[in-house]
């Protein structure tokens, strides 16, 4: 499967309608029903990495860990929701 990411990574999505702030940020997927849980990595065969001034070319294809899928916004959206990699990996290390 793939998607494109829909929001800004380097910013904490805020819920609609709510003061809730979450470590997260929405990608554009046709995801299924059972996805919720899957790791979401960005992937390159060509070796471009986009960075905060543009972009970055590499020799081999890159292979990015960005974070785990929890799910769609709506069941009428592709827009899904994601939660930061390095936030996953902040949890894990507590346990």
């Amino acid at each position: 499967m793939s998607g494109t990411i829909a929001s800004e990574p380097l910013v904490n999505l805020i819920i609609p309608n709510t003061n809730i702030e979450i470590p997260g940020f929405l990608i554009d997927a046709r995801t299924r029903e059972g996805a919720s849980g899957s790791p979401v990595i960005y992937y390159d065969k060509q070796g471009i990495l986009p960075n905060n001034n543009g972009f970055s070319i590499c020799s081999n294809a890159i292979r990015i860990p960005l974070g785990i899928y929890s799910g769609r916004i709506s069941n009428n959206s592709d827009l899904g929701i994601l939660w930061k990699w390095n936030v996953l990996k902040k949890i894990i290390n507590t346990i």
